[in-house]
């Protein structure tokens, strides 16, 4: 699968957890979502196949391939590239 233009796919990090603070915060209680990259399309340019990166919950369209969930999303969406 190969993502196009200005869209990204990536495969959700289920149950993902972070910590602000010391704090472990679980994953339904964030407004955003963590994620691998698959594919960019040619118009993303500071986000590369490989990298993980936060998105906000809900965006882009979810799909599923193979029994795995994947998410494409459009770069405007990215928080943050880890």
């Amino acid at each position: 699968m190969k993502a196009i233009n200005s869209n990204i796919l990536l495969k959700v990090e289920k149950g993902a957890t972070i910590k602000i603070g010391g704090l472990e915060v679980p994953a339904d209680a964030r407004e955003y979502e963590i994620g691998k990259v698959e594919s960019v399309g040619s118009d993303v340019k500071d986000v590369k196949p490989g990298d993980t990166i936060y998105f906000y919950s809900g965006s882009g369209k979810k799909f599923t391939n193979d029994g795995e969930e994947f998410r494409l999303i459009n770069s405007s969406e990215v928080i943050v590239v880890l």
